[in-house]
């Protein structure tokens, strides 16, 4: 019986894996050169505007971010004590490679 089910799953994964690893439609687009520049910025989260303008100001700066050349790539939260202090934001764009 598991060596039944066990082969089931191999049919299934092995073929998947495949597809995943050999499409490069799903891999993720770099610059020709492979060199990007990032940035990482905290948006500072007050207590009285954590409800009201937390979400607000985020998109204003990706919107902000994305109008200079950046492109989202990473968000981390910041609590302190069980409260919401901020946001990381980390922003990507293509740059030229020094050598």
């Amino acid at each position: 019986m598991m060596r039944k089910s066990l082969a089931a799953t191999l049919a299934v994964v092995i073929p998947l894996v495949t597809v995943l690893v050999l499409s490069p439609g799903l891999v993720a687009q770099t610059p020709a050169d492979g060199c990007t520049e990032s940035i990482t910025l905290f948006e500072d989260v007050s207590r009285f505007g954590r409800k009201n303008s937390a979400a607000k100001n985020m998109t204003e700066t990706h919107q902000e971010m994305a109008a200079e050349g950046w492109s989202f790539a990473d968000q981390e939260v910041l609590y302190e004590n069980a409260d919401l202090e901020g946001f990381y934001l980390t922003y990507t764009r293509p740059a030229a490679c020094r050598r």
